[in-house]
């Protein structure tokens, strides 16, 4: 890293970037990163505003899956959100895409965890030898962010985030 002052009195802070050894181009994979943890963060609050009352679940997946493939990236299969209750992790499952098939209606009550994945590569997802780190199996980037949510009968309540209900989202 260094930081080169111009005469403007802005400071410039230059980055070199490796992976495995081999020099990245800085400003690309940077423009990148952040543009892709950008979209996945809009995604999963476009995705929210579907968790009300009487709204079918698989309308919140093709919300992810819809806004993921207009932003060219590709949607994580192997993981999917989930039904929150007496146990972390309970039916329904709440998939980053669209299954084909039938889907429940959210009832108000249901507290679910909606996780999208995305990566910039193919979709696949292998999990190390720690039993824990999940790469990409091309190792193209990734991004997951999530939130648990409540359905409402008017708008969904964040509970990993009351202070950003979805009228308050610029979506």
């Amino acid at each position: 890293m260094s930081l080169l002052d111009d005469a403007s009195g802005f400071v410039t802070i230059k980055l070199t970037l490796k992976k495995q050894g081999i020099q990245l181009p800085d400003l690309d994979l940077l423009e990148t990163t952040l543009s892709y943890s950008f979209r996945d963060r809009t995604l999963l609050e476009r995705a929210i505003t579907h968790a009300h009352a009487d709204e079918r679940l698989g309308d919140l997946c093709a919300a992810i899956e819809d806004e993921a493939r207009r932003s060219h990236f590709s949607v994580v299969r192997e993981f999917v959100g989930h039904g929150v209750g007496r146990k972390l992790h309970e039916e329904p499952q709440v998939p980053n895409f669209v299954e084909g098939k039938a889907t429940p209606k959210l009832r108000p009550g249901m507290t679910i965890a909606i996780e999208p994945m995305v990566t910039a590569g193919l979709p696949g997802v292998k999990v190390l030898n720690d039993g824990w780190t999940v790469v990409t199996q091309d190792g193209s980037l990734s991004a997951h962010f999530e939130h648990t949510v409540l359905v409402t009968e008017s708008e969904p309540e964040i509970l990993t985030w009351p202070e950003r209900m979805p009228s308050k989202l610029k979506v």
